[in-house]
């Protein structure tokens, strides 16, 4: 499903945005995570092969790699680049940087030889020779040589590829991720010290928990690269399942994760726990944040959109808005998905007065499409007239993987006659509705078919504070503890009495 014109869809969970932050359409932000992904995958894949790590999950992905990295040679990547110092170790071993200052020029007539070497590897990046050096050291520890590659290897190739500063040279990158090898392991240290390094049989439970929400989340969103044509409820839970394993992505391997990084949030816990926010605070950022969603969301509907959707703190509200929930039925396959949309697209292209009998005809097998989903939604609505909870009927049926996600999940979706992000038969069979409570008949996007629950209106204008307390001084709470988490860090590290050797990778 896509977000722009379409029906609700799917999307990954969002932190609340604070005032500071500006809203994106949301087809671009969609676009972004969808060229991130991509990347993404790309570049772990890189990295890991130069530094022989993870490989035995990578295998079964080797042939679409290949695919994407032909793909990827005629595709211009600009990075504005001017790096291009000699990196290697003692040995020699490693790849030179002579040619990484050629990317700034690459253009879709490389045919990517400005990225790749001989080996399909990206220019530039460091190999493990098997020899390791003392690289950086402070009070209680060292960083080697072969802690580097990887991290290394990961900024270089994020800066190739234009995401990172492509105005940072490559011994401003190495001194960068020394510095932060140091922090990760004198912060590790306090950790420990504080006893916070072992997880406890409720931090197990923690982990676990979020471990799972997680992994649910991937099935949801990678249910859709899967065909389950003809299959059960248990086969195509199964099928999406084998999906995820050959991708790396497993309940186990997420578990592990969590556990591996858990000491973080607890010393962050430990550390932030005395901060707190005064009534000034409180009130100051609710007056910003004010006035700036008054001048934001009144000059645009798509900030306001945007900013509900991603969990910002609301505390202006639009004319005209309610909220929804609905209960989504999609169709078995992608090829009737496809023909749904097809013929969606053949009807929106005829003139209503001169084609009437081909869009009549056209009308007929569209509809015919929807002959299963509709005798599904026709029993559910017969549910929902019994008496039957409509969220309880969501739990039980709903296909629609963006109400997994909060705030969608507790709040609904914010719709409005000019909402412009949604499908607009979505749109209008929610406006349609006359009192909150309401459900809607059977409603066709090329999604499949919507029950649409009016749940409540949204009062216009300003949230007051006291409405908007909780909410607000979270995010006050939020800015300062960081604040005071990263200037204790600081201090950690600058009592740790760092020394770093850059030159000694040479």
């Amino acid at each position: 499903m896509t977000m722009n014109k379409n029906t609700p869809e799917k999307r990954p969970q969002m932190r609340r945005k604070r005032r500071r932050s500006y809203g994106v359409p949301t087809a671009l932000a969609a676009g972004l995570i969808a060229l991130a992904l991509f990347f993404g995958g790309l570049l772990g894949f890189l990295i890991s092969n130069q530094t022989n790590g993870y490989r035995s999950q990578l295998e079964t992905a080797q042939a679409r790699i290949a695919e994407l990295e032909g793909q990827l040679g005629t595709t211009s990547v600009d990075t504005g680049s001017d790096a291009g110092s000699d990196w290697n170790f003692e040995t020699g071993a490693v790849d030179s940087f002579a040619d990484f200052g050629d990317l700034a020029d690459a253009t879709a007539s490389t045919d990517g030889e400005s990225f790749w070497n001989s080996a399909n590897q990206l220019e530039g990046m460091l190999t493990d020779t098997g020899e390791s050096v003392v690289v950086a050291e402070f009070e209680g520890g060292e960083v080697t040589s072969d802690e580097v590659i990887e991290p290394y290897n990961s900024r270089i190739a994020t800066i190739a590829f234009g995401f990172g500063d492509d105005s940072e040279s490559t011994e401003e990158t190495l001194q960068a991720v020394l510095e932060e090898l140091v922090e990760e392991k004198v912060t590790y240290q306090h950790a420990e010290e504080l006893g916070l390094t072992e997880l406890t049989d409720e931090d197990i439970a923690a982990v676990t928990a979020t471990a799972q929400e997680l992994y649910d989340q991937q099935k949801n969103f990678n249910a859709a690269s899967v065909d389950t044509s003809g299959m059960t409820a248990e086969e195509a839970d199964a099928a999406v399942e084998a999906y995820m394993t050959q991708l790396g992505i497993t309940l186990e391997s997420l578990i592990e994760t969590e556990e591996a990084d858990y000491w973080r949030e607890k010393l962050f816990g430990a550390t932030v726990e005395s901060v707190t926010a005064t009534d000034e605070e409180i009130q100051a950022e609710y007056d910003a944040l004010l006035a700036d969603q008054t001048e934001r969301f009144g000059q645009s509907s798509a900030e306001y959109e945007f900013a509900v959707s991603s969990g910002e703190t609301i505390v202006y509200n639009l004319e005209g808005y309610r909220r929804v929930k609905q209960i989504l039925l999609t169709f078995d396959d992608t090829d009737t998905a496809a023909q749904a949309q097809e013929l969606t697209n053949q009807i929106a292209e005829l003139n209503a007065e001169t084609n009437f009998d081909q869009i009549t005809a056209l009308q007929e097998q569209l509809d015919a499409l929807y002959t299963d989903l509709d005798a599904e939604a026709e029993a559910i609505i017969e549910q929902i007239n019994s008496g039957a909870d409509f969220e309880t009927l969501m739990a039980q049926y709903n296909e629609d993987s963006g109400a997994n996600y909060e705030p969608v999940r507790t709040q609904g979706y914010y719709v409005s006659a000019n909402t412009t992000q949604y499908a607009s038969d979505f749109v209008e069979a929610s406006m349609m509705l006359e009192q909150p409570g309401q459900v809607s008949t059977p409603i066709h996007t090329v999604d499949g078919v919507h029950i649409i629950l009016y749940v409540a209106d949204v009062t216009p204008g300003e949230v007051s504070l006291e409405d908007a307390r909780e909410a607000v001084t979270e995010d006050v709470l939020e800015e300062k503890r960081q604040t005071y988490y990263d200037e204790q860090v600081a201090q950690w590290v600058a009592d740790a009495n760092p020394q770093y050797y850059p030159d000694r990778m040479q």
